[in-house]
């Protein structure tokens, strides 16, 4: 009887080891996560971001997870360094914009093209109120292999400001 419950007990254990390291692929990837992927590596442009007087402004991207996401680094190791989570959400594409005024807008992919992604919020997920200053929109335009440029929509008291455009060139790697 003992001779039972321990080889039943020892094929249960060594069933889980078996699944525990099985390994489940990554499902193929979008179009739009293909596009922010090819972004990958560090970019620079002189920018005006929260002031009149324009400074270098660097970006970074990093595919994560397994190639299923996509990490944005806005002005590397500055006081107002941001962070931004690209990741399919279904059938589309997400964003989480960890910004450095305290919020995390929530966006999901309004409009894409070959060269270009649109990013909105979606209900304020990430906010304390839709009244708080946060940043609302996002467009992403590849103008050439070497050429993005960001146009931020941020919203003050629930309504759009001037958008921001930065712009930034391919920094090759040494």
């Amino acid at each position: 009887m003992n001779i039972k419950i321990i080889l039943i007990s020892a094929a249960l254990i060594g069933s889980q080891f078996v699944f525990a390291k099985e390994h489940h692929a990554a499902p193929p990837a979008s179009q739009e996560l293909n596009f922010m992927t090819s972004l990958t590596g560090s970019w620079e442009g002189l920018n005006k971001m929260g002031s009149d007087k324009a400074e270098l402004t660097r970006v970074t991207y990093k595919p994560t997870s397994g190639g299923t996401a996509v990490i944005e680094t806005l002005a590397p190791d500055t006081s107002h360094e941001m962070t931004t989570m690209y990741h399919q959400s279904g059938n589309s594409m997400a964003l989480t914009h960890y910004c450095s005024m305290g919020n995390q807008p929530y966006m999901k992919l309004k409009q894409a093209t070959a060269n270009s992604l649109s990013f909105e919020i979606v209900d304020e997920m990430g906010l304390q109120s839709k009244n708080e200053m946060h940043m609302h929109a996002l467009k992403l335009t590849l103008k050439d292999s070497n050429t993005l440029v960001q146009e931020w929509t941020n919203y003050v008291n629930g309504k759009a400001t001037p958008t921001t455009t930065l712009n930034f060139k391919r920094q090759q790697t040494k």
